[in-house]
């Protein structure tokens, strides 16, 4: 696991698909901890991609409505 700054407006969804897109395979769902930290679990390798797609990160933090799909 290795940890980050915890962005703004996290919404976990897309940051995987974010990371996803990147290259960015990442084990479990991130964890934010008491102290507000963000922890992925992801390939040591990939710290310097996935820290630059958590700084962009800007998630939604509207709930989706419900669609028939």
């Amino acid at each position: 696991m290795i940890k980050f700054s915890k962005p703004t407006n996290l919404n976990g969804s897309e940051l995987l698909e974010e990371l996803n897109s990147a290259g960015v395979i990442i084990s479990e769902p991130p964890v934010v901890d008491d102290n507000n930290d963000l922890w992925l679990d992801i390939n040591p390798a990939d710290e310097v991609k996935a820290a630059a797609v958590v700084v962009a990160h800007n998630g939604n933090i509207t709930p989706k409505e419900p669609t028939v799909e």
